[in-house]
């Protein structure tokens, strides 16, 4: 499937992208166990309007958000709410407009019909770093900012989680709300600091959650076709740990 970002194809390997500049990504990894259990890729279809090239697998259709390098999956169910196979999908134009289309196994067209309802609740986009090193030595680490850079896309909140030491639990968050991005927004750009308050740490990640919001004061409806934010940056100022030997016992200082 050709993209704005390159050739789309499903190898031995899984979903691949032949990009620009002639080189090949395994981007099919988050849904390699997607497609072990339902079968493979049967049809794809590029829906440029919101960046996204989704693929036939199954009961699922597979759909890729190339602009934020985001996998997520839909599930058709039918009357009986038991998965509806796919053969294939494509793009047709509905009263001039290009609308996604599934056809099933049983020789059934299903077209996309609007996005989510008033009713529905829109999934927050959220990423999360792995864990980051900055220390030769074990222990010597002091992060003390977390900066993050990216797009205005559409009206959002963000929340920012930080995790330290391999922790599970977050060791400190900070929110913005929507009137705090859209005045940031009004500037270009979209740009949050994080004051790190436990700075010493032997690694550190980071987990950002974006949640579509009304696009109009007092509108009860979420723009469910905005992105938010296209995060481009993720930054941090660290340094060094005051003193020297902080890990090593008494007799090992001496």
């Amino acid at each position: 499937m050709q993209s704005p970002v390159g050739l789309f194809f499903h190898a031995q390997d899984g979903i691949c992208l032949l990009d620009r500049s002639l080189s090949v990504k395994p981007i099919g990894l988050p849904v390699e166990a997607t497609l072990a259990t339902n079968g493979p890729v049967t049809g794809a279809a590029l829906c440029e309007d919101v960046q996204e090239v989704r693929f036939s697998s199954g009961g699922y259709t597979l759909v890729y958000q190339y602009l934020l390098d985001q996998w997520f999956s839909w599930k058709v169910l039918d009357s009986a709410g038991a998965s509806t196979p796919h053969a294939s999908c494509c793009v047709a134009l509905v009263s001039g407009s290009p609308t996604f289309h599934l056809l099933t196994t049983a020789g059934q067209v299903l077209r996309q019909s609007g996005n989510l309802d008033a009713d529905s609740t829109y999934p927050a986009q959220t990423f999360t770093s792995a864990w980051l090193h900055f220390a030769g030595v074990q222990g010597y680490q002091r992060v003390r900012r977390v900066s993050l850079l990216g797009d205005y896309m559409g009206r959002c909140a963000v929340t920012v989680y930080g995790y330290a030491d391999y922790e599970s639990g977050s060791s400190f968050s900070k929110s913005w709300t929507e009137a705090e991005i859209d005045a940031m927004a009004d500037k270009g750009r979209v740009q949050l600091q994080i004051h790190v308050p436990t700075q010493k740490c032997e690694a550190l990640s980071v987990k950002v959650s974006t949640s579509p919001a009304a696009q109009a004061d007092r509108s009860p409806n979420p723009d469910t076709s905005a992105l938010g934010v296209r995060w481009t940056g993720l930054s941090l100022e660290v340094g060094a740990k005051r003193g020297h030997s902080k890990n090593h016992s008494t007799s090992e200082r001496k």
